[in-house]
């Protein structure tokens, strides 16, 4: 147990990182769920259901989609860091996988709505962790 002051903030700061990290690693186990309805069973985007929800202005769609940027970002900041498993058993290559699906819906998303500038930035990172599969284990 601590017993300093200094003990007390080192023990709390541990403490405030464990649970960000535990945060993070569930953000991105529930967009893992989430993203699976937009793929078919060969792993392919399911077109046809992904230009249905643009058409209709699916608010959970678009919502789900702004949360999927927010989860990237940190899955490769997962992935940099020095424990990249994000469940017991989930090691680096499951983020991965999920940066490559996750890149590959966004950029048809965007290709869908005319934005060039996104759809090209996704495009180009579902090409980069989808050629070098970036994985530390």
């Amino acid at each position: 147990y601590p017993s300093t002051e200094i003990q007390k903030q080192k023990a709390f700061h541990i403490f405030r990182e464990s649970l960000i990290k535990g945060y993070k690693k569930a953000m991105i186990s529930y967009s893992m769920l989430v993203i699976k309805q937009y793929f078919l069973m060969s792993g392919g985007i399911d077109i046809d259901k992904v230009t249905e929800a643009i058409k209709n202005q699916n608010i959970q769609f678009k919502a789900e989609l702004t949360k999927l940027h927010k989860s990237i970002d940190t899955a490769i900041e997962i992935i940099k860091s020095d424990n990249p498993e994000i469940a017991k058993g989930m090691k680096g290559k499951d983020v991965s996988i999920f940066i490559i699906k996750g890149s590959k819906l966004l950029s048809f998303y965007y290709k869908q709505l005319g934005n060039k500038k996104a759809e090209m930035y996704y495009a180009r990172m579902n090409e980069n962790y989808n050629k070098y599969f970036i994985i530390r284990d």
